[in-house]
């Protein structure tokens, strides 16, 4: 039953917040735009350099931005010769760049989180 409430304590939150945002869109006409540069600009940025303010640093987590670069420049590479096998004009290129780097920004949030902490991912939510 702990995990049930710890779960719920941390979930809860994230459904109040889509809530209110559901409520804010529908009854005071807040667009979604605004809302993702709010998220964008602001939020990111605080929880990004509340985890690295709190972080004990260890040489070994230099290593993890190269990691995901290499990554994900192999996924890019991966992509980019598939897409120049099925699509014969400059598509391939498209291809490549959506699966290489779509979304990496919210890539390392997580993945931060679940190395450094020590509640792992219970911590993301």
């Amino acid at each position: 039953m702990d995990i049930f409430f710890t779960l719920f304590s941390n979930i809860a939150p994230l459904y109040a917040i889509i809530v209110l945002g559901w409520i804010a869109g529908r009854c005071y006409g807040v667009e979604r735009e605004s809302i993702a540069a709010l998220a964008i600009y602001i939020v990111v940025p605080v929880v990004s350099f509340y985890y690295v303010a709190e972080l004990e640093f260890k040489a070994s987590f230099a290593f993890l931005p190269f990691l995901v670069f290499v990554l994900f420049t192999a996924i890019t590479i991966l992509f980019y010769m598939i897409g120049k096998k099925v699509y014969p004009d400059k598509r391939a290129n498209l291809l490549a760049m959506c699966c290489g780097a779509g979304n990496a920004g919210y890539f390392g949030l997580p993945i931060v989180t679940c190395c450094c902490r020590k509640n792992g991912w219970v911590c993301t939510f």
